[in-house]
């Protein structure tokens, strides 16, 4: 029961009034996280005056609490690239953003991955994906107008399997390049703002020629693989086994990377195949993919 909606009886007892102005912590009516003023339960042994004044400092604390969000920056009132972050963050569905209809759906993985671009690739107009399924992950960066997917085909996932392939993607906000990423050709031989390649590198037949061109393609690039998984034979077709930080510093010569993390999910039916490892690179323009760097 609310305050605007509390009995008009001529002469409420002191429980009425007890549970109309005072329903509990948490919501305004009862339980959940605090979401305004804290809540004040009148007791059964109080008298009238303890009861005014407790009702004093809730409507006190209530006049406080609702100045102090009024005053407050909402996400329409904020600067236009922060509003577009808080309804990135406000709509982005965590928990769930791996590819539909995959049993990658739910890792924490791709929560990292969002909060890894969320904090590196805060200012980005423009971002790529090298080697996206035919539902990109990149669709859940709100805050970035261009986006591009590139991959040789585009895998859809049916049932936890992932042996339909469908050239359509997911959703047409997405510019779509069909191609194979070593020969792919820059637009207009300029680098791209964000770049991320999740758990592909251990596909390729040379990631080292692969992991440069790829930190090459954009200012900042978020890769990603299995972290020392062994092998699993035809169950995830990879070419590199045992990929390491180590392995992927060697690859990434002479680039350093400027954040590395490992996530590690639980209830893998192996612990051997349950982490993988995140890299963020900035493009510092150094020579290392025998083209020189992209401007």
């Amino acid at each position: 029961m609310s305050l605007r909606h509390a009995p008009r009886s001529s002469s409420p007892n002191r429980d009425e009034v007890s549970k109309a102005l005072f329903p509990g912590h948490g919501s305004p009516l009862a339980g959940g996280p605090a979401s305004g003023p804290p809540a004040i339960r009148i007791k059964g042994g109080s008298n009238l005056l303890h009861m005014k004044i407790a009702m004093l400092l809730w409507f006190t604390g209530l006049f406080m609490w609702r100045n102090s969000f009024q005053n407050s920056p909402s996400i329409d009132t904020a600067p236009s690239n922060k509003r577009l972050l808080a309804r990135a963050i406000q709509n982005a569905p965590i928990g769930s953003l791996g590819p539909n209809g995959s049993n990658r759906r739910r890792l924490r993985y791709y929560d990292s991955l969002f909060y890894s671009a969320l904090q590196y690739g805060a200012d980005a107009g423009n971002v790529i994906e090298v080697g996206c399924s035919s539902d990109p992950f990149i669709q859940h960066l709100g805050w970035i107008d261009r986006k591009t997917c590139l991959a040789p085909y585009f895998i859809e996932y049916k049932d936890g399997k992932s042996n339909e392939i469908n050239d359509k993607l997911s959703t047409s906000s997405i510019a779509k390049v069909k191609a194979d990423f070593m020969e792919y050709e820059l637009p207009h031989n300029q680098t791209f703002d964000l770049l991320l390649c999740n758990q592909v590198l251990e596909h390729v037949h040379d990631p080292a020629a692969f992991m440069k061109k790829l930190i090459a393609t954009a200012k900042t690039s978020i890769i990603s693989v299995p972290h020392n998984w062994p092998s699993c034979g035809k169950v995830c077709n990879h070419l590199t086994n045992r990929i390491t930080y180590e392995t992927l510093l060697e690859w990434g010569k002479p680039h350093k990377p400027i954040y590395r993390g490992v996530v590690t999910e639980d209830g893998t039916k192996d612990p051997q195949m349950s982490q993988r490892i995140i890299l963020v690179y900035k493009n510092e323009g150094k020579e290392d993919n025998g083209k020189g760097p992209q401007k």
